[in-house]
């Protein structure tokens, strides 16, 4: 299980192995309480690399930013306000993805893998 309280919301991510992931909203997470399985943030975005919901291109333009409540495109978790994001620019796609920065970091890392296991010569564009 993914403690993933970044909305303060006490959320978790289940996931099971066949890649299907939800939000339960109804099991509560101890006080104080973050821990963030990166093995199961890291399974979420190799799902959706591998379903085409996130890009494999390279990111071109990398602001960071805070949170407005928008779910983050890699776990689905809203950044709130007094949270780091990044929001990315993914050349050839020429598409932007909002990310914590942490989820970002796995993205980029999953993407790069991916390529090179696709027989890429270089990352994706």
């Amino acid at each position: 299980m993914l403690y993933h309280d970044r909305s303060g919301k006490g959320n978790r991510i289940i996931g099971n192995t066949c890649g299907e992931f939800r939000i339960d909203k109804e099991v509560p997470i101890p006080p104080n309480v973050l821990r963030v399985d990166e093995d199961l943030v890291r399974q979420l975005i190799q799902h959706r690399l591998r379903e085409h919901r996130l890009p494999p291109g390279r990111a071109v333009g990398i602001p960071e930013t805070h949170g407005d409540g928008q779910p983050c495109d890699a776990c689905g978790e809203p950044i709130g306000p007094n949270q780091q994001a990044v929001l990315v620019m993914v050349s050839l796609q020429w598409m932007s993805v909002f990310f914590h920065t942490d989820c970002y970091e796995v993205w980029d890392a999953e993407r790069l893998a991916l390529s090179e296991k696709n027989g890429a010569d270089r990352p994706s564009q």
